[in-house]
């Protein structure tokens, strides 16, 4: 565990101190989710030599969308007479800190292009929450239920983008990636 924190914290540190060859990046997107309604919001700061990316990012994966997701109704019957109706709700979050590297196929083969393929991955740390609810009527004689499950966990990604360079400081991209769930959208980046 102390080898994966000297690696999180040194990685950085070097690329800084090649800073007259590197160039530094911030990047942001915002994603929804492939599999189930949610979405994705990320940042990153990094530095690019010549193909490769690598960087620190933030990354928060969601399966709520305004505060719920998965809901229902829930139908008990109570001695086969009548039924009680509740409502259920279920979802999930991540928050992670990541250090990511990334190959561009593009740049490998040709220096001067104004697009990007780029492919590669991540490793970090993440704090997974799960909230999971279930509310009947007063006088049902049933109970509210609300489960809350929250972990520490070591968590990947894998990462896919295509950008294009707007400006020399500027690009605009698409990407699909996540550690939590997977997502696709779109991200805008700042070269300085």
């Amino acid at each position: 565990m102390k080898k994966i924190f000297l690696t999180l914290i040194f990685v950085p540190l070097l690329m800084f101190a090649k800073a007259q060859t590197l160039t530094s990046f911030v990047q942001t997107g915002i994603g929804l989710n492939v599999e189930q309604s949610g979405y994705m919001l990320f940042a990153e700061y990094g530095q690019m030599w010549k193909w490769l990316d690598v960087s620190l990012s933030i990354d928060y994966e969601s399966t709520f969308i305004l505060g719920k997701t998965n809901s229902g109704n829930v139908t008990f019957y109570k001695n086969g007479l009548y039924n009680i109706d509740g409502n259920y709700y279920q979802g999930s979050s991540q928050f992670s800190l990541m250090l990511n590297a990334r190959i561009d196929i593009i740049r490998f083969f040709s220096a001067n292009s104004c697009h990007a393929l780029k492919v590669g991955g991540g490793f970090g740390y993440a704090n997974e929450q799960q909230v999971e609810s279930k509310k009947f009527p007063v006088g049902s004689g049933l109970d509210y239920n609300l489960y809350v499950f929250n972990r520490y966990l070591w968590t990947y990604s894998l990462q896919a983008s295509y950008e294009f360079d707007i400006t020399s400081k500027i690009t605009l991209g698409t990407f699909f990636r996540g550690s939590y769930t997977a997502c696709v959208g779109l991200s805008i980046r700042c070269n300085f």
